[in-house]
């Protein structure tokens, strides 16, 4: 099996790398400037994860790869509240239990590497076609609102930009990943800011991930 990670950051090395390099992956890791991959593969929010095959096909998409709601609420607490110590950083016991949480989807990726389209978590054709969705209009008005926030941001045009990109999230207020990258470019490190944390009040308690057919312990 190959692991590769993509980072969805347009700014780059200089947000990314740093990352990376104090991860020390042994797999190879790349940098998605422009967002093209979750183009693509209708990736709305990180960390997502694809499963492809031998045959290129892909027999499980995009999915949250053992994140849940239940994650992402102690995450969020943590991050607003700084509930764990001054610095808001999450505590070994903390990491532990989010490790613990995901183990059932790193069980399953295990599962499939042993036996391949046997394994009862590789889906059919029909299944992956299913579970994918197909792009709208308002789909394509986003990605392209995005592009164009993104090249007016590098040309230093910072307010048209800002107009820009709004309009991608108006477009598309369920891609988290466009959000978050809209508050990244206005403010490095911000994970979205406010209006991170706006939407994620408005949901109320729908659930930010589709429920999986991959046990978890969360």
């Amino acid at each position: 099996m190959t692991v590769i990670a993509v980072a969805l950051d347009s700014r780059g090395n200089e947000a990314a790398a740093p990352w990376i390099d104090a991860a020390d992956p042994s797999y190879l890791c790349l940098i998605d400037r422009t967002h093209r991959l979750a183009e693509l593969y209708d990736i709305i929010n990180v960390p997502s994860a694809v499963w492809i095959n031998e045959a290129g096909r892909i027999v499980r998409p995009p999915e949250s790869a053992g994140m849940s709601d239940g994650v992402v609420k102690a995450m969020i607490d943590v991050i607003q509240g700084g509930r764990e110590g001054a610095s808001g950083k999450l505590t070994e016991a903390s990491k532990a239990a989010l490790r613990t949480a995901r183990q059932g989807y790193c069980d399953a990726v295990r599962d499939w590497v042993e036996k391949g389209d046997a394994s009862r978590y590789a889906l059919s054709e029909e299944q992956v076609l299913a579970r994918m969705r197909l792009p709208t209009d308002e789909h394509a008005e986003a990605t392209a609102y995005f592009h164009l926030g993104y090249y007016l941001h590098t040309q230093g045009r910072v307010p048209q930009a800002k107009w820009a990109l709004e309009r991608a999230v108006e477009k598309r207020p369920e891609s988290i990943s466009i959000l978050r990258q809209f508050g990244d470019l206005e403010e490095p490190g911000s994970m979205g800011g406010e209006r991170f944390f706006k939407l994620m009040r408005s949901r109320g308690s729908r659930p930010l991930y589709e429920p999986s057919d991959i046990p978890t312990t969360s």
